[in-house]
């Protein structure tokens, strides 16, 4: 996926402790990057749901607390991809603190940045949250489960399975219902293609392009008027 929004022969700055050789396992379900893209500074955090499931951890969340806190001290924008089952509860209470620090430091962030996320397969508990932060949000098809927990918590505390809960949690109901989820894309090529888009927007943008950043959907209760609107004026 950085390959995607990078390019595949692109070089890209690793927020990694260079005494600790990196590889997938030790970084822990979570990689954080910075590069440039048609002069343009991108950054971005992807969770790898292969280690632990993407969960945020003590250590992973620290490491992010204190990459965003580096990168909105520059210029660029960031890129979130997320697939992930949200906290680490198998490390206790103690992964609250490192874990939560990160809402503020996305708050703060957005001020100044703009801010895409994408839910990539399942975006539970935390991931959740950090979706729900970012200026524009995309999804990985209408099967994509975004919700503030899984269905396995809901199991556990109420002793049996949620009903119809990969409906009501997925993204192709929220988009019909809310605006938690502003686009659905079909595969990862395309939720990559239009994250640097955005990311880049407007500089490297073909003259028009606004025009492919809103689409109207019969059936989607928000598009509205204003949206349309809001394509001329950036066009202009």
């Amino acid at each position: 996926n950085l390959r995607k929004i990078y390019g595949a022969e692109a070089s890209v700055e690793l927020y990694w402790d260079p005494s600790i050789e990196f590889d997938r396992i030790s970084a822990n379900g979570l990689v954080a990057v910075r590069g440039r893209i048609e002069g343009e500074t991108v950054s971005v955090v992807l969770t790898d749901f292969r280690v632990s499931g993407g969960s945020f951890g003590k250590e992973n969340s620290t490491r992010l607390h204190h990459f965003i806190r580096e990168i909105d001290a520059h210029e660029g924008s960031l890129v979130f991809l997320l697939n992930t089952l949200g906290a680490r509860f198998t490390e206790g209470r103690s992964l609250f603190a490192p874990a939560f620090s990160v809402l503020p430091d996305l708050l703060q962030y957005r001020k100044n940045h703009l801010y895409v996320a994408a839910a990539l397969g399942k975006c539970l508990g935390l991931g959740a949250l950090f979706l729900g932060q970012a200026h524009y949000r995309i999804a990985l098809g209408e099967g994509s489960i975004v919700n503030l927990t899984g269905s396995e918590v809901i199991s556990i505390f109420f002793g049996k399975e949620a009903e119809d809960f990969s409906r009501f949690a997925s993204a192709g109901h929220q988009i019909g219902t809310n605006t938690l989820i502003h686009e659905i894309l079909p595969d990862s090529d395309r939720v990559c293609a239009r994250a640097r888009e955005l990311a880049v927007y407007p500089r490297a943008t073909p003259d028009r392009g606004a025009v492919s950043l809103l689409s109207s959907e019969e059936g989607r209760p928000k598009f509205m008027k204003s949206e349309r609107a809001l394509v001329e004026v950036l066009d202009s």
